[in-house]
């Protein structure tokens, strides 16, 4: 992936927006834990269920905290994408 500009670049301060599946389902009980995240059942490419989360965050740590959270529920993390301000606009 080429970088175009500053505006592109992700540091560790940054408000960024992502992806992020896991395996298995979420349900909306929990929704709570992860505000302002939307949350979309899916199969994985063997058809097994899992859940992706499109999540804005203020800075990695606030994405560290969501990944703890997952990980405090048992569900596996399959994948965690940082969405471009292109790939945003395009949502």
């Amino acid at each position: 992936m080429m970088i175009k500009n500053d505006k592109e670049r992700i540091t560790m301060a940054n408000r960024a927006k992502y992806h992020i599946v896991v395996k298995g389902r979420l349900d909306d009980r929990w929704a709570k834990w992860f505000n302002g995240t939307t949350r979309k059942d899916e199969q994985d490419r063997h058809g097994m269920p899992c859940t992706r989360l499109t999540c804005s965050v203020r800075d990695q740590s606030e994405l560290i905290g969501i990944l703890n959270r997952l990980s405090n529920l048992n569900l596996p993390l399959l994948e965690v994408k940082w969405m471009t301000p292109e790939e945003d606009k395009k949502e």
